[in-house]
């Protein structure tokens, strides 16, 4: 796209989104809720690295913005959200949506990476990459397998939506399969990632394009909760909690968890069953 804008004055705008999550987010959403749902998710200690989050609404304001901003032609801009929580906050606002708090594990940085070296697969793309003429031909291997993935998942996809185009039942198929208690570890390449205290900046973004982004962490992670039990609700734990918009606790269900202090409404097993009993358990009037 650059090459194109320089060299044949093609008129367009770059922009480059952080770490994109929310509804249906094939890489920072989905693959997470699967990890904390399937067992466990490790992250390596302490987890204080900067997660330059962003939530995808966002990224669809920063894209109409730089289709109607002439200043914006022929720039490349940084789309990132407001705040820059930690990965572990990050993870951990998904564990709490998910009502499973306790699936993330923080493990040293050494024991990681010695678990990926005993998977053979990965230490072979390690082996490879230290030989660079193997880097070309692997990589059109890597290239074509995964055409050949968005091929059949495109044909899956359409094989099992809706006649009105949905692709709910897609979703909830895929999210209905555990695959049992497994340990869900980062990749090398996030491995190198999560310590990084790197935080970006949108300054020139709210400049030029009058961008400002509308979700701090606690409001997309509330919007992605909602996707997350639409999606994945028949396997999310019925004690899980979560925070709602007003600041009410409330399971996985939508019920109500009632503070200290406050008055629950009785239980049916507590309710008088008669009006006799009615009557016996009113308090006598002064």
């Amino acid at each position: 796209m650059r090459r194109l804008r320089r060299g044949r004055g093609l008129q367009a705008v770059v922009l480059q989104p952080t770490i994109v999550y929310g509804p249906f987010s094939g890489h920072w959403t989905d693959p997470q809720a699967r990890a904390l749902l399937d067992g466990r998710l490790i992250l390596p200690s302490p987890g204080n690295g900067i997660c330059n989050a962003v939530q995808v609404e966002d990224v669809v304001s920063a894209l109409l913005l730089a289709a109607v901003r002439e200043e914006a032609v022929g720039e490349t801009f940084l789309i990132s959200g407001a705040e820059h929580p930690t990965w572990l906050e990050f993870h951990a606002a998904y564990a709490r949506a998910l009502g499973r708090p306790e699936a993330i594990r923080l493990r040293p940085r050494e024991e990681i990476e010695q678990l990926l070296r005993r998977r053979p697969l990965r230490r072979l793309a390690a082996w490879a990459r230290r030989r660079p003429p193997l880097r070309k031909p692997l990589g059109r291997v890597k290239r074509a397998g995964q055409r050949t993935f968005r091929r059949i998942r495109s044909l899956v996809r359409r094989a099992t939506r809706r006649r009105d185009g949905s692709a709910r039942s897609f979703v909830r198929r895929r999210a209905a399969a555990p695959t049992g208690g497994v340990e869900t570890l980062p990749s090398p390449r996030h491995l190198e990632e999560f310590p990084s205290r790197c935080r970006v900046r949108i300054d020139k973004a709210r400049r030029l394009l009058g961008y400002e982004p509308a979700f701090d962490l606690a409001r997309g992670m509330e919007r992605t909760g909602e996707y997350l039990r639409w999606a994945y609700g028949a396997r999310i734990p019925a004690t899980g909690a979560r925070i709602t918009a007003t600041g009410e606790r409330t399971t996985a269900a939508g019920a109500r968890i009632v503070a200290a202090g406050d008055r629950p409404p009785p239980a049916a097993a507590e309710r008088p069953s008669t009006p006799e009993a009615a009557a016996a358990s009113r308090p006598p009037e002064t």
